[in-house]
């Protein structure tokens, strides 16, 4: 018994060394290719995919896991979820890693059918965002030809042949893995295209090594189509249908600019969802307000005083949630030198505070 409980315990530590491949493995039982819920499938525990891909592998003769059987899913949203969350915990600063959770999160944080999951997708979007280096959400130009399969698959077959030789025989990349690499990074591609090369190019480099140096061209190539993805699928959920993912679209937004998209948070605060508003409110109750650092000082004011002028607005709404987020956020930006959550407070001072900036009638004007 000692030795199968030491086995056991073994077994789950080492487990943890694969759960980003299960967690992927899992997303994929439970999701079609479109996002909807997938109701017949294999999920598996952390423990069991291990031991069925490395224990039982490597004691078969031919090299092969054991497949386990496909059967109904009680509650495939609820795995979903739970694969998400447990994905988004691994180790993002392994770039193999990190590339799993841009493939799964910006599929996900637009296709699945399931809002929470949608949700929990974009959250992890503005995180990697972070890591990425990418600034602001994008949307496809609206004239814009995407790349298409034919365009892609053919330099990255060059891309493969080129990793085999390297890994296999030592041989430097020649000159087709070069253009490979040159012809894809100029392509114009959509989130499925960006995702589907951001995919490819990690799979390749855990096999040649994301820090080998003959591989930096397509580090560089995967590094791109990952910023791609990230900020397409980040635009793409701006205008999801529900507002708890617009709202955490917003916030992820945000927080991978640094607070510097103030025109996108003026915009979000004309959301008809007092869930996104909200949101809103109280990541300026809670960060402040940074105008982008372009902008003069007279215009960064001109900017606050537009901001503050639309919390005294929302103050006065009816919607009580609205209304003391917006008190917050005063409370946090006005610089009035008091704090109050009565809107009638906030209305009197704005009122003050624009006769006081409003010029001085003319010498002529009272004649």
């Amino acid at each position: 018994m000692k030795l199968l409980g030491a086995a056991t315990a073994l077994l789950s530590g080492l487990a943890a060394c694969h759960i980003p491949e299960a967690n992927v493995y899992n997303l994929r039982e439970v999701r079609d290719p479109d996002g909807s819920a997938r109701r017949i499938g294999a999920p598996m525990t952390r423990l069991e995919y291990f031991s069925r891909n490395v224990v039982l592998a490597s004691m078969s003769s031919d090299g092969k896991m054991a497949e386990k059987e496909a059967e109904e899913t009680d509650d495939p949203d609820a795995v979903a979820l739970e694969n998400l969350i447990q994905l988004a915990d691994c180790d993002g600063e392994d770039p193999w890693i990190r590339g799993l959770q841009v493939e799964m999160m910006s599929w996900l944080a637009v296709d699945d059918d399931y809002k929470l999951a949608r949700e929990r997708a974009v959250i992890e979007l503005g995180r990697l965002a972070q890591s990425l280096g990418v600034k602001a959400p994008e949307q496809l130009v609206k004239d814009a030809v995407p790349a298409g399969p034919d365009d892609i698959v053919g330099p990255l077959g060059d891309l493969v042949h080129g990793v085999r030789a390297f890994v296999e025989h030592g041989d430097a990349p020649g000159e087709d893995f070069q253009g490979a690499c040159r012809r894809l990074s100029e392509l114009v591609f959509d989130r499925d295209g960006a995702r589907r090369v951001a995919a490819a190019t990690n799979a390749l480099l855990a096999r040649s090594g994301h820090d080998e140096p003959a591989m930096a061209e397509l580090l560089a190539l995967h590094e791109q189509a990952a910023r791609r993805a990230v900020a397409l699928a980040l635009g793409e959920a701006l205008v999801d249908p529900d507002p708890l993912v617009r709202a955490a679209a917003v916030e992820a937004s945000l927080r991978a600019s640094g607070d510097q998209l103030f025109n996108l948070r003026l915009q979000a605060l004309g959301d008809r969802s007092e869930i996104v508003v909200g949101a809103v409110l109280r990541g300026v109750a809670e960060r402040g307000l940074r105008p982008p650092e372009r902008l003069t000082p007279a215009e960064a004011e001109e900017l606050r005083r537009a901001f503050i002028e639309r919390c005294v607005l929302l103050a006065r709404d009816l919607r009580s949630p609205v209304s003391a987020a917006a008190c917050a956020a005063l409370n946090k930006t006005a610089g009035s030198g008091f704090s109050t959550y009565r809107w009638e407070e906030w209305n009197r001072w704005w009122d003050a505070e624009s006769a006081r900036e409003a010029p001085a009638p003319s010498a002529g004007a009272g004649r």
